[in-house]
């Protein structure tokens, strides 16, 4: 899990409906002190679904305030619940689908000034178990693809929700990594089918 990045004795001066912003008395090295500042908000999921046949799942959503967009499935961690809990209560919001076989691909910050966790997870062999259910402000449909597909028409999409993958992408010694981790995973989950 992500360590908080606040220190112990920072101050709440602002809480909202997202964000909470702290302050703290920073020591410089010259001896004077400054006010430093930073906002937190509850972590956040986001799930990369596969589904028995190996294709990838993802959305072509709708939210208020934001023009149409292409995204993986996922959302804000509920107080009192894990990540991985909140991986699996998103997925099944957004879509119906469940799976029994997740990883935690990726941990990281959104932002050097936000505290705000990011996991990136994998749920393997998804499949459909309910009807989606949205909240009032989510429009959202499934669509799925082949992992040629994904890297070739979904990834390089400007307005596609990428951040973990953008952090896979530039924390790996060379860019086809991702796509080397993707097919192996794919390759592990057909063997495990059979």
């Amino acid at each position: 899990m992500t360590k908080p990045r606040l220190p112990a004795h920072a101050t709440c001066v602002f809480k909202g409906e997202i964000f909470e912003v702290y302050q703290w008395p920073q020591p410089l090295f010259d001896g004077t002190t400054a006010t430093f500042e930073m906002a937190r908000r509850q972590p956040n999921t986001t799930v990369l679904a596969l589904d028995e046949a190996g294709n990838i799942l993802y959305a072509a959503q709708e939210q208020p305030n934001k023009p149409p967009y292409l995204s993986l499935f996922g959302g804000r961690v509920e107080v009192g619940e894990d990540p991985l809990q909140a991986a699996q209560r998103e997925l099944l919001e957004e879509t119906g689908l469940v799976s029994d076989d997740w990883a935690l691909l990726y941990t990281a910050n959104a932002t050097p000034k936000v505290d705000w966790p990011q996991y990136l997870y994998l749920a393997r062999n998804c499949r459909q178990v309910a009807s989606p259910q949205l909240d009032a402000g989510e429009k959202l449909t499934l669509h799925r693809c082949t992992l040629a597909e994904f890297f070739s028409d979904i990834l390089p999409q400007p307005n596609f929700h990428r951040q973990l993958l953008q952090e896979l992408l530039f924390t790996q010694p060379h860019p086809t990594a991702v796509a080397a981790l993707l097919e192996k995973l794919q390759r592990k989950a057909s063997s495990d089918e059979q």
